[in-house]
C-alpha cells in the first residue's frame, strides 16, 4: 500500500511538472511577443488593427498546431475581466471587449501572477466535459515595467485518472507478483528447514518410544546446521 502510494504521487507529481513546463512555456512566449504598450488601446476603442490581427494569427496558429484547449489574453478587474485576445480555432471564443466573471478561484490565481515578478503556479481544475485541466498565467509588461494584462493557456490533460489507475494497477501487479515469488521461496525455505526436520524428528521420537525394548540403534538424519539437528543428536538413543 505504501508502496503503491509513494509511486502514485510521484507518478501524479511528474505528470503535473511535464503539464506546467509545456503551459508556461507557451504562456511565456506570447507574453514576450505581445506589445504590452498596445493592449489597453485596444481595450479602451475596440478597434482592430494590423497589428491586433497580427497577434490573432499569431495565437490561432500556436493553438492549431499544439495540445492547446484555449489560449487567451486579458485584462483583470476588480469585478470582471475583460478579453484582449481569444483564439478562436474553437465555437464560443470570445470578442475583443468581451466582459466575464472570474471562475471559482480564478481571481486569486490572477492577483498571484499579475505583478512584477510572479511565481508560476499551475492550476488545475476539473470539468464535467473535458475532465482536468491545467491552467497557466504569464503577465504581460508595457515598456515602464508594470503588469497590464494577462496571457491565459488551457491544458486538457486527457485520461489522467485513467492512466493513473493503469498505472497503480501495473504496480499493484508487479508488486503481487513480487510478492508470491517471496511467499513460494519462504514457503520452500521453512518447510525445508523447519517442517521437514520436525516432521522427521516427531517420526523418529515415535519410532523410539514404541521400540524401547529393542537394542537398536536410531540414526536421526538431520542436517540443518541449527538448533532442530542439535536436538536430533541429542535424541539418538542407543538402546
Amino acid at each position: 500500500l505504501c508502496t503503491c502510494v509513494t509511486f502514485s504521487l510521484q507518478y501524479w507529481r511528474g505528470k503535473l511538472s511535464e503539464y506546467s513546463n509545456l503551459a508556461f512555456s507557451y504562456a511565456r512566449t506570447a507574453a514576450s511577443y505581445i506589445d504590452g504598450d498596445r493592449v489597453l488601446y485596444y481595450v479602451d476603442t475596440e478597434i482592430q488593427d494590423e497589428y491586433y490581427e497580427q497577434v490573432m494569427h499569431f495565437l490561432n496558429s500556436t493553438q492549431m498546431e499544439s495540445s492547446l484547449k484555449y489560449y487567451y489574453v486579458f485584462v483583470p478587474y476588480e469585478d470582471d475581466l475583460v478579453y484582449v485576445w481569444d483564439a478562436d480555432n474553437i465555437e464560443g471564443a470570445c470578442p475583443l471587449g468581451y466582459h466575464e466573471d472570474y471562475m471559482e478561484g480564478g481571481k486569486e490565481a490572477v492577483e498571484k501572477v499579475f505583478r512584477t515578478d510572479p511565481a508560476e503556479e499551475i492550476s488545475i481544475t476539473r470539468d464535467e466535459v473535458y475532465g482536468y485541466i491545467a491552467s497557466a498565467y504569464s503577465p504581460i509588461f508595457n515598456s515602464a515595467g508594470e503588469p497590464i494584462a494577462v496571457v491565459g493557456v488551457d491544458l486538457s490533460m486527457p485520461g489522467i485518472e485513467q492512466e493513473l489507475i493503469r498505472f497503480i494497477a501495473t504496480i499493484v501487479l508487479s508488486l503481487a507478483v513480487v510478492i508470491l515469488l517471496s511467499v513460494a521461496v519462504f514457503y520452500r525455505f521453512v518447510r525445508k528447514k523447519i517442517v521437514s526436520p520436525i516432521n522427521q524428528l516427531n517420526q523418529a521420537t515415535q519410532e523410539m518410544v514404541e521400540n524401547l525394548e529393542r537394542e537398536d540403534t536410531f540414526h536421526i538424519n538431520i542436517h540443518t546446521g541449527d538448533e532442530i539437528e542439535a536436538l536430533a543428536d541429542a535424541a539418538e538413543v542407543v538402546g
